[in-house]
């Protein structure tokens, strides 16, 4: 599994619908959206100020998975994935580490 955080915007349609439903209810289909893909979701917070965004974690077994994720939402035309990145934990990092291949730096 990869755990990804994605960070998105909602169009006018989008804000309306949230403001309908409530973000409880959004939060649940982000879980079976998810859940469908053999995955989980982790945590979705939503912020406002400036850039008006939604941030979603979510664990997933791969980067297919989370093209389909993105796709998903996209469609609708009620919302915008405006970035993705994978993330890890402190023991993901250290495991990574133990793998790190040794690299000289340019002039050294």
């Amino acid at each position: 599994m990869s755990t990804y955080l994605i960070t998105g915007a909602y169009t006018a349609e989008g804000v309306a619908g949230l403001a309908k439903e409530g973000a409880v209810g959004r939060e649940q289909v982000i879980a079976g959206l998810t859940k469908h893909l053999g995955g989980s979701l982790m945590s979705a917070y939503w912020a406002a100020g400036g850039d008006d965004h939604f941030f979603v974690i979510v664990d997933v077994p791969n980067g297919d998975n989370l093209a389909a994720l993105w796709m998903a939402v996209e469609s609708t035309g009620a919302a915008t994935v405006t970035s993705t990145r994978q993330i890890f934990s402190a023991e993901e990092i250290d495991q990574i580490r133990s793998n790190m291949p040794g690299y000289r730096a340019p002039g050294e």
